[in-house]
């Protein structure tokens, strides 16, 4: 007499697998549903990128007020609106530093305050030995239409992002 298996075992042996019409149906179904979302992905992603060009933006000048009070040295950030550009200016005994960030494709930048005129090009933010600073804001604004405020304090050299 030889041994019966489990009464689980013989209702799993029993049942079919999956066909292959079956498992094609469910890999459409996926291509399907993957084409339709990873565009409306990639649209969640700009918000993101201006939030990330914003923060950028603020550890520059922030490292900018350090580099002011370590060297003991005026350090300027120099605003490029129509280029996009971000560079930052720094003299020391043993050189000078100039390090340039370019801001992403749409993604661009507007200063704000008194003393900027709307339709300036250029403008810039010294941070001094103090660590104090000229002040100024900048506003970045992304693909989507989102703003954020970059404020520099010109008593205190302090950044904050808005």
């Amino acid at each position: 007499m030889t041994p019966q298996p489990p009464e689980d075992l013989r209702r799993l042996a029993s049942q079919k697998a999956f066909s292959l019409l079956e498992l094609l149906i469910v890999m459409t179904l996926i291509g399907l549903i993957t084409a339709v979302a990873a565009p409306n992905f990639g649209h969640s992603l700009s918000p993101l990128q201006a939030r990330s060009s914003t923060n950028k933006i603020a550890s520059i000048l922030r490292y900018a007020r350090s580099q002011a009070v370590t060297r003991q040295q005026v350090c300027r950030v120099m605003f490029d609106i129509p280029e996009r550009r971000v560079t930052l200016l720094a003299k020391s005994a043993t050189g000078a530093t100039n390090e340039t960030y370019r801001l992403p494709e749409g993604i661009s930048m507007q200063p704000v305050g008194p003393g900027v005129a709307p339709e300036a090009e250029s403008f810039s933010i010294d941070f001094y030995p103090g660590g104090n600073s000229s002040g100024g804001q900048l506003t970045l604004t992304g693909k989507s239409g989102r703003e954020y405020r970059v404020t520099v304090d010109f008593i205190t050299g302090i950044t904050e992002v808005i």
